[in-house]
């Protein structure tokens, strides 16, 4: 077999943090802890009646008149990502703002429009996500992060060590 497009590269251990922490904090805040699979069956929403074969998440966020994502620079704010994505492009042309993530706020609401929309995909989960639970991610993300990235600083130093001892020079940390 070919592969076209070569190999990829092996992902850091950075990057393998940032991705597991962007996952799980999804998990804690977006609600789909109270959200089983839906399969590919159309299901009914308890609310207005259509029927929804996927993206039941953002189905129930429709459904909620809480600003879910805000704008960081003016506090605009929205049930939709996309929203607020096309608006930092219009109105502050891409620069410097981005999107808050308020789902974590509007949590407890999330879970009951979920249990009016689709009692039958609605699951209690054995824990259910609170904001110390989140907060706590961040801090050992944050913790995580800080030791990766010393760990790559000494890394580093004595690669340029090792390199200017090869080319006769004396290395001197800062």
């Amino acid at each position: 077999m070919v592969k076209l497009f070569g190999k990829r590269k092996k992902m850091t251990a950075l990057k393998k943090a940032q991705f597991d922490y962007k996952r799980k904090l999804h998990q804690y805040s977006s609600g789909c802890a109270f959200l089983s699979m839906g399969g590919k069956s159309k299901h009914h929403c308890g609310y207005c009646g259509i029927k929804v074969r996927s993206h039941h998440l953002q189905h129930v966020y429709n459904h909620i008149n809480k600003p879910l994502f805000k704008c960081n620079i003016c506090e605009t704010g929205s049930n939709q990502k996309e929203f607020i994505e096309a608006h930092l492009k219009q109105e502050h042309n891409g620069e410097g703002g981005e999107i808050y993530d308020n789902r974590w706020r509007h949590l407890s609401v999330i879970k009951e429009v979920i249990k009016a929309c689709f009692r039958e995909l609605y699951k209690d989960p054995v824990h259910t996500p609170t904001i110390g639970d989140i907060f706590g991610l961040k801090r050992r993300h944050f913790d995580l992060v800080s030791e990766l990235l010393e760990k790559e600083t000494r890394k580093s130093s004595l690669r340029w060590a090792a390199k200017l001892h090869k080319a006769g020079e004396e290395y001197r940390p800062a």
